[in-house]
């Protein structure tokens, strides 16, 4: 199998991943203040949705690799 093939391959499920995961969710955690040994932290989590559209273009582009590398002859 060419490796292009496989990069298509690849980005197909990554696509077909992003349908199911649907975001991901990042946490942060950060220091606001510090008196000493005593810490003051705060913990946001922030969540980046992926847009169905997105991950369709992602298969569809994947589709395209993957055909891409099976039509050419090199």
């Amino acid at each position: 199998m060419k490796p292009v093939t496989i990069i298509g391959i690849v980005v197909i499920l990554l696509g077909v991943a992003g349908f199911f995961i649907g975001g991901v969710s990042v946490k942060d955690q950060e220091t606001k203040a510090q008196i000493g040994d005593l810490k003051i932290t705060a913990e946001t989590q922030k969540n980046y949705p992926i847009p169905p559209w997105a991950a369709g273009l992602v298969v569809l582009a994947g589709v395209g690799i993957a055909v891409y590398g099976f039509v050419n002859k090199r």
